[in-house]
């Protein structure tokens, strides 16, 4: 089982907040990415489990397929957990849990590897990079290998390319390469080439070069032009590249393209962005693009730079961008910055984007080589918040630097890192070259939801240090009432909000504070500064400083703030005598202030605000000249809207103003609902269908209508004797409200089961694409046995003739394909032998025999009913009648270039499956009921595939006993 297939993110050797795509074409069927999202509920451990030691170079990329974790880099010698040093060249794998490296995958290649990805089936692995010999075998720039001993994949024969193959992805029966070539096995392709997933032949469908050096100013670095990395959405429908390149197709798209793969060709999507058009230090970099990761559920990408600190550029970067933005002039979301430092590897999950480099700090956009205010120390690798791209708290670090973490690959367990250096930690762990972070011992992100309506609101200041608290449901006020201050002096707070179960709040000493609330009840302070962590505080980076941040400036605004509130990742503020109101990306996980100071609304003037809070969809700002409370409603996240006075009787004027919790509510009793299921004189009842809408069921109890009770969500009776009863269920709640239900119930003696003469016998199959197709009888059959011969061609004119003794059942054609049934009464002789068909033509074919004793030879075939389904994976055989004793046959079939497997429900026994080659192929499945079936309707039996069929056939045929 492939557990994870998720791509990671590498460097090549040798080179210097929005929905999905929609409105796809009509008829135009887009092949989804293979990239399972890594279901992260959480950020990663910060210590790193045991891995294996990689003793040199560097590794540049790490996949995961089942139990076994793929390193491809530029490495020689390597060693398992506890074990001795071993001879890997490139290539090697280990078993995730244990650390022990494969003995049996020791593939041999002639050059470079980039990048790895798991292939098209279980146990198979998709291999690019600069190599042109595998096994001692040509290969070029692309191969497919089994994980289980090296080998090349038969029938897997890529076009040789003419330059290196950077990076690979996979989407549906796509795979997309991309690198520094211009020819594919013959034809021009410029740096960006699609493969059948299986065999390796071009597919035309993509022919989009990239072309023109992004460095074209004749001078400096001058390297080859070509895709760097790249990614696809995971429904299939865009493709993000970056690289080496001004133009793509001849459109202006320098560094990244977004490639449109909906329609029958792909095409240059309306995505472009002129952030990469700026060289930067362009003596020493042509290109600064260094990784892309798009998100898991395709909503955005991100993409990493090198390139030195450039005064508006993105150079060392990470940029979010959103996948379904068009126009001329694309802006990214947001701006993650080093101030001066290479960053390579980036991955994303739910929870967090993870980068790693050779950087010093984030949130240091003012910085150039040195740590402006705002900088906190991240060194080498961090984890981003993937709203706003500030540091989360996550921050285990990587001393020495190096060059790089050249790749990050995030799995369903945790997150494997991959670099040129031997440590995590300030020299904590040694981990050569290989680490990985579990997830299971991680930490989630801290809560930062915000409260909600009605509640209490509670008022500190504005003119003593006392704090009041007044409820309010949005638009009316109750009366204010003293609470506990905890220790506050509210006269000199500025601003307050609160988050989860947490109050953040700054104070006229320049700082924010956090402290725990709860109810009223508040915690210990602890002072906000994530610029100056302990563990790195005085650590030399090698590069002439230390890893010290720099308190963010917006502690110097911190004193003339009149009002503060959170939402989504952005700390909304007002200054003291500035119309306007501002904003800045700000963690909760972290404490981290964003650089950069952002207006959010000029359309009322914030400047006699004292006192902000939201809740929902609304911001609530108090007046310092009448104390009134205006409710503004919120637009696109920026308070804009209409706006009204609400919270009249009440002066709202406060240095601290927010919502600290909710009201008093009257309980709502809870409703009882269930459902019964008997079977003769037992039943089953389940109240998973009662609910209690502001709480939560304490109790059920059940009185099952004959004296006996019984308790439990779930519970199971047995009546003496038939009959109809009264189930009653009583519902509780944790207030001790009550709601009861009543149904009827009618229970019945059990039957006797069905007995049958008939018995199952043998079975055989066969795929075939043949004019005179054969199949022998099955060895166990025996004389006066029914035999029930099923074929299915994909064609819809077959014409077949069936062997001498075979009487025809029933025959359906759907579309371009054509499904027949016969049957026959076997001899002495028959067993073991051949039989055979001919066909008007060589169409690919399935052929299934069932032997079955004890059938009526006169009138074996009580019924024979088929069905047809189209584009799907869910096959359900059609309704037919059937007599006590009867036998039922299921047999399903589909033409598909994609279903492998076929699986059945555990009603039936599985006798055959057979399984075509290539492109249109016949697959199929002969199931029945391993017994005698009561009389009355039949069939309804659903078989999956594990790909959506094109075209189906599902048949019900009913074996008369004898």
């Amino acid at each position: 089982m492939i557990a994870s297939v998720r791509r990671s993110v590498r460097l090549a050797s040798g080179l210097a907040l929005t929905g999905l795509v929609a409105g796809l074409l009509a008829g135009v069927s887009i092949a989804p990415s293979q990239s399972a999202p890594p279901n992260h509920n959480k950020v990663v451990s910060a210590v790193p489990s045991n891995t294996p030691a990689v003793d040199n170079g560097s590794v540049r990329s790490i996949t995961q397929i089942g139990d076994q974790v793929v390193l491809a880099g530029n490495f020689t010698r390597a060693r398992s957990v506890g074990g001795s040093q071993v001879t890997r060249n490139y290539l090697l794998s280990f078993d995730a849990d244990t650390g022990q490296i494969s003995s049996s995958f020791v593939p041999s290649l002639n050059g470079s590897v980039e990048e790895v990805l798991p292939g098209p089936t279980a146990n198979t692995l998709y291999v690019v990079g600069g190599f042109s010999q595998v096994n001692g075998a040509n290969s070029s720039r692309v191969t497919l290998l089994n994980l289980s001993d090296g080998s090349r994949v038969p029938g897997f024969n890529p076009p040789a390319l003419n330059g290196r193959a950077n990076t690979i992805q996979r989407s549906g029966n796509r795979i997309f390469v991309g690198g520094n070539f211009t020819n594919a096995g013959g034809s021009f392709y410029g740096g960006l080439v699609a493969l059948d997933a299986t065999s390796g032949n071009v597919m035309p469908y993509l022919n989009l070069p990239v072309t023109e050096r992004h460095n074209n100013s004749g001078h400096g670095a001058q390297g080859a032009v070509g895709v760097r990395d790249l990614d696809v959405t995971p429904d299939g429908s865009r493709l993000v590249a970056i690289g080496n390149f001004k133009r793509v197709d001849g459109q202006p798209r320098d560094q990244a393209v977004v490639i449109d793969l909906t329609s029958s060709s792909a095409t240059v999507a309306n995505w472009q962005t002129r952030r990469y058009e700026p060289y930067c230090f362009n003596w020493a970099f042509d290109t600064y693009v260094r990784g892309i990761d798009m998100a898991p559920d395709g909503s955005y990408f991100v993409i990493s730079t090198t390139g030195g600190h450039n005064n508006g550029t993105l150079c060392d970067t990470a940029a979010r961008f959103e996948s379904n933005a068009t126009g001329s002039n694309i802006q990214p979301s947001w701006v993650a910055d080093t101030g001066g430092d290479t960053l390579w590897a980036v991955e994303t999950t739910e929870e967090a984007v993870y980068v790693g480099g050779h950087q010093r700090w984030f949130n240091n956009a003012l910085g150039s080589d040195r740590a402006e205010p705002g900088a906190v120390p991240r060194p080498g690798i961090a984890a981003l918040d993937p709203r706003t791209g500030v540091p989360l708290k996550w921050n285990p670090g990587r001393n020495p630097r190096g060059a790089a973490v050249y790749a990050l690959h995030a799995s369903s367990s945790g997150l494997w890192m991959g670099s040129d250096t031997q440590w995590v930690g300030n020299r904590d762990y040694r981990r050569p070259r290989v680490a990985f972070f579990p997830l299971a011992s991680g930490a989630a992100v801290a809560d930062d939801s915000k409260p909600t309506l009605p509640g209490s609101v509670y008022l500190g200041g504005p003119g003593g240090s006392t704090l009041r608290t007044v409820a309010f449901n949005g638009t009316t006020a109750g009366t204010p009432s003293t609470a506990n201050s905890g220790g506050i002096d509210w006269s000199r707070v500025r601003g307050a909000f609160r988050v989860g179960n947490s109050l953040i709040y700054g104070q006229n000493d320049g700082a924010l504070y956090k402290r725990s609330f709860d109810n009223g009840s508040f915690g210990p302070a602890t002072k906000l500064d994530p610029y100056n962590d302990p563990a790195w505080a005085g650590v030399d980076t090698g590069s002439g400083n230390t890893y010290d941040g720099r308190v963010s400036a917006f502690y110097s605004q911190i004193p003339s703030v009149t009002g503060m509130y959170y939402d989504n990742g952005r700390l909304f503020y007002t200054l003291q005598g500035q119309s306007a109101l501002f904003y800045r990306f700000f963690s909760v996980d972290s404490g981290i202030v964003g650089v950069d100071q952002f207006q959010a609304s000029t359309g009322r003037n914030w400047s006699t605000t004292s006192g902000l809070f939201a809740a929902g969809n609304t911001v609530y700002a108090a007046s310092s000249i009448s104390g009134s409370l205006t409710a503004i409603t919120v637009q696109n996240g920026i308070p804009s809207g209409s706006s009204s006075t609400v919270g009249s009787g009440v002066d709202w004027r406060a240095r601290g103003l927010f919502i600290g919790g909710a009201a008093q509510t009257v309980n709502e009793p809870p409703t009882a609902a269930f459902t019964a299921d008997c079977t003769d004189l037992s039943c089953d009842v389940d109240a998973g269908g009662s609910n209690d809408t502001d709480g939560s069921i304490a109790s059920y109890a059940w009185d099952f209508g004959d004296g006996d009770t019984g308790s439990g969500e779930q519970s199971q009776h047995s009546y003496a004797a038939p009959g109809t009863y009264t189930v009653e269920l009583t519902v509780t709640d944790a207030a001790d409200a009550t709601d009861v239900a009543t149904r009827q119930v009618q229970v019945t003696e059990p039957q006797e089961p069905p007995t049958s003469d008939l018995t199952f016998r043998d079975s055989a199959s066969a795929a075939h694409d043949s004019a005179h197709p054969r199949l022998s009888i099955p060895d166990q059959a025996q004389a006066g046995d029914t035999l029930v011969a099923f074929a299915t061609f994909a064609s819809d004119s077959p014409n077949p003739v069936a062997p001498a003794g075979w009487t025809p059942v029933a025959d359906e054609t759907f579309g371009n394909m054509a499904g027949f049934v016969w049957t026959k009464t076997a001899t002495a002789s028959d067993a073991g032998a051949s039989q055979q068909w001919t066909l008007s033509g060589s169409p690919k074919a399935t052929l299934t025999i069932g032997a079955y004793g004890g059938a009526d030879s006169a009138d074996p075939i009580g019924d024979a009913t088929v069905a047809n389904a189209s584009s799907t994976a869910s096959h359900t055989t059609p309704s037919a009648t059937a007599g006590t004793g009867d036998w039922v046959l299921s047999y399903w079939a589909d033409r598909s270039s994609s279903t492998t497997a076929w699986s059945s429900p555990g009603s039936v026994a599985a006798r055959e499956s057979a399984y075509g080659a290539a492109g249109g192929r016949i697959t199929s499945r002969l199931a029945d009921s391993d017994g005698p079936v009561a009389s009355g309707q039949v069939g309804g039996v659903t078989a999956t595939t594990d790909a959506s069929s094109p075209r189906s056939m599902s048949w019900t045929i009913v074996l008369h006993e004898n």
